[in-house]
């Protein structure tokens, strides 16, 4: 256009002193620097990776300066070689020192100080080399020097079983960060010589160039050997003081955990030279392992038929298998759904846990208050130091090599601790816990590193992925720590325990009567009918109750009468609690009825509430057939029969629960009679247990494999057994006899009781009731036998 002048537009220029800025941001530490480069030589396909550390000073520079000019009087040279010499590592190869003091004119501060710094920038190195494919003139030209290269980027997406550690191209930066001057040779296999590239970083400080305009050559260096391949990454100028104490600190707090100490991989594929003298880098110790209090392994899968599931296997000390707990998709969804069961959230929460995709977690608990039974071998102290080097939560490894910080005391990323980060004892906080969660390029590519490497990228996975650890995985860990401290302290009586239970029963059965009278005011004629059936069971069994607690003062000074009423009370609490449930559901139901009026689902919700009154009556016939009255009195009766009317009673719970029951006599289906002598109730009482126990711990998890909750009951008429097996989570060895003893119990809020009272009936009918050792695939026992007394 005429008269109008036109301008041809330009993009962004960097200033050169942004690259020095960018670096000092993103490589944030000594530690992620070479982390970095480690990473970088890995990925480049280097089998090991080593780092030679040269530092023969003990001082660092400015402390040497210090040193040399806090004299009153002028040194000579030889006394100022004295000094130099004195500050020399004993285990340093030896060195030309007088060679730089006879430059030296007089002892002037200021060629003092150029001095020390001719000295330890010629002197102090950091080298990192690799033998991977390396690079030639063009990779390093058109590569290595250009920041945010995305070649690596580009490789993971076209190969999906890439396990690339880095990705955004600014892991080369680090060598800013260690020293200001660097040097890079490279080589392929089938070049004849290396190609370099030398920099001088404070060339970059300048304000007044632009990053391109910074000359960086690639330079022909020597000739090497045919196929000879690799980098090496010459670090001088260094700033930091390497001394003996800060490689150990990297050693022994960086780099032992910089690889996943779960691992199975047998190498750590790094290695450490201190002026000369390889360094020792201990993995993990196995004995370390042993002298955690549990250890625990939680997987999340996302199957590929895109089924979801949570698993957790805890082993505690001593025990030779894990206990188990498994959240199937419908618990996940419920769970991290904050309980919002629309179609529509549900399926957003399973679509963002699919992709989040399968992740492990492995960890080790330790009660630094109980550190001195933990090994015979070793110490409490030196288990303390080891905890104290490996502590601090959960670390994050991407293909087992750790994330920034992570896991340590100073990042918690996961918000553990709550102002008890350094307590000891029954506590699960970071102090007492070593854990390393597992994720991988391959099944996670939506978590992200951030771009200083130090953490992930927060987004809705990782949100959800810490709504999982946090609300699931670590209330269970701490509700397994709560119920193991209180069977170390747990004391009562048995017949504390009835009495405190049937006084629940009397207020929560008050309660419930309260509710039902004012439910049949405000309801119709019809729902009147369905409300007065509810409050005459409720009546009846306040009575049952009451009659109970009459049996119970009339009958403290015989064994057995205690014992039948411990057992009763445990009963009672159960039918208490299907009654409250009862209720609950029941008002819900008319309320409904009387918002909707009179139509053909009111008639369902009717037949509905009817059939839970008949579910819940069969529960008061067996506490009936349990009563006080009729039990201490051994009787012939059919024992098919009574098994089938305790199973009969506990269908509600079984539709609830999604389990079912196979039962079966001399493992055939066809039900036939056997009869036995014994006190009919307190049959009923251990079945009633054993059955309570297995609904309870089938809801906790499935045997490996299996994806329905099955309970199988046999009589064997050869035999004279009754045997109950499920296929939960099952129960470790060590603790084969431990399950009978009183207030023993792996329940939250188990009172200990139940396995203790079966015995007690096995003893007064002079049989035995015991856990099958024969252990089962994964190393568990899952089957009860109850010896039944033969005919005279």
């Amino acid at each position: 256009m005429e008269g109008v002048k036109m301008v041809k537009p330009r993009g962004f220029r960097i200033a050169a002193r942004a690259l020095r800025q960018l670096g000092a941001e993103l490589i944030t530490s000594d530690e992620i620097a070479l982390n970095e480069l480690i990473k970088n030589a890995l990925d480049a396909g280097s089998k090991r990776v080593r780092i030679d550390i040269n530092n023969p000073f003990k001082l660092s520079r400015t402390n040497l300066v210090t040193k040399l000019i806090s004299s009153t009087k002028q040194l000579t040279k030889s006394e100022i070689l004295e000094v130099i010499e004195d500050c020399i590592d004993e285990n340093s190869p030896p060195l030309f020192l007088s060679d730089y003091v006879s430059r030296i004119e007089f002892s002037d501060p200021k060629k003092i100080s150029s001095l020390v710094d001719e000295m330890y920038n010629d002197l102090c190195s950091i080298t990192i080399s690799d033998n991977g494919v390396g690079m030639g003139e063009e990779q390093l030209q058109n590569s290595f020097l250009v920041i945010g290269t995305p070649s690596k980027w580009i490789d993971k997406q076209s190969d999906t079983d890439s396990e690339l550690l880095g990705e955004k191209g600014v892991g080369r930066l680090s060598m800013m960060r260690l020293g200001r001057y660097a040097s890079v040779s490279s080589g392929k296999a089938e070049s004849k010589y290396n190609h370099e590239i030398n920099f001088d970083w404070s060339l970059f400080d300048d304000p007044n160039l632009y990053l391109d305009e910074v000359d960086v050559p690639v330079t022909k260096g020597q000739s090497k050997i045919a196929e000879e391949q690799g980098t090496s990454i010459l670090v001088k100028g260094i700033y930091a003081h390497w001394n003996r104490a800060k490689v150990s600190s990297f050693i022994n707090e960086y780099l032992r955990r910089l690889q996943n100490p779960f691992s199975e991989r047998n190498r750590f594929p790094i290695d450490v030279y201190f002026n000369g003298t390889r360094q020792p880098i201990e993995r993990i110790y196995s004995w370390f392992k042993k002298a955690a209090n549990f250890s625990a392994l939680i997987q999340f899968t996302v199957e590929k038929t895109g089924e979801l599931s949570l698993r957790r296997e805890l082993t505690w000390r001593g025990k030779t298998s894990p206990e188990m707990r498994l959240w199937t998709e419908k618990d996940l969804l419920r769970e991290l759904g904050n309980n919002d069961q629309s179609n529509f959230h549900s399926a957003l929460v399973k679509k963002t846990l699919t992709e989040l995709g399968s992740i492990k977690l492995d960890l080790l608990w330790f009660n630094r208050s109980d550190l001195n039974g933990a090994s015979i071998d070793y110490s409490s102290s030196q288990i303390r130091e080891e905890l104290n080097l490996w502590c601090g939560g959960y670390a994050i490894y991407r293909d087992n090599f750790r994330i920034g910080m992570t896991g340590s005391l100073e990042d918690d990323w996961l918000k553990v601790d709550t102002g008890s980060l350094k307590s000891k004892g029954f506590s699960f906080n970071r102090y007492q816990t070593v854990g390393a969660l597992s994720i991988t390029q391959k099944n996670n590519p939506l978590l992200l590193d951030a771009a200083n490497r130090e953490k992930l990228i927060n987004c809705n996975h990782l949100d959800l992925l810490k709504d999982m650890l946090t609300e699931l995985v670590n209330k269970d860990l701490k509700s397994h720590i709560e119920y193991f401290k209180n069977n170390e302290v747990k004391k009562a009586s048995s017949e504390a325990t009835a009495q405190e239970t049937l006084e629940d029963a009397k207020a929560r059965l008050k309660r419930a009567r309260e509710s039902a009278t004012s439910l049949r005011k405000s309801v119709g004629k019809e729902q009147q009918l369905v409300v007065k059936e509810i409050e005459h069971v409720l009546k009846s069994q306040y009575e049952n109750i009451r009659k109970y607690e009459h049996a119970m003062l009339l009958s403290k000074e015989q064994r057995i009468e205690v014992l039948e009423l411990a057992g009763l009370g445990m009963v009672v609490d159960k039918v208490v609690h299907e009654l409250a449930r009862l209720t609950e559901q029941t008002t819900i139901s008319l309320l409904k009825l009387e918002k909707q009026g009179q139509n053909e689902d009111s008639s369902h919700l009717i037949k509905v509430i009817r059939e839970q009154i008949k579910v819940t009556n069969k529960r008061i016939r067996t506490v009936d057939s349990l009563s006080p009255s009729g039990r201490n009195r051994k009787e012939l009766f059919d024992l098919t029969k009574a098994v089938l009317a305790v199973i009969d009673g506990f269908s509600g719970r079984l539709s609830r629960h999604n389990a079912e029951i196979l039962f079966t006599v001399d493992d055939q289906l066809t039900i036939r009679s056997f009869n036995v002598e014994m006190v009919l109730g307190l049959a009923a009482l251990v079945l009633e247990n054993l059955l309570a126990n297995s609904i309870y711990w089938l809801q906790q998890g499935l045997f490996r494999g299996e994806n329905k909750r099955k309970i199988y009951i046999n009589i064997d008429t050869q035999s004279y057994t009754l045997s109950v097996r499920d296929n939960g989570p099952g129960i470790d060895p060590s603790n084969k006899d431990d399950i009978f003893r009183a207030y023993f119990t792996s329940r939250p809020k188990g009172k200990g009781l139940g396995l203790f009272i079966c015995r007690e009936i096995a003893d007064y009918h002079q049989c035995s009731i015991y856990l099958d050792t024969m252990p089962e695939a994964d190393g568990r026992l899952r089957t009860f036998v109850l010896e039944l007394p033969k005919k005279n």
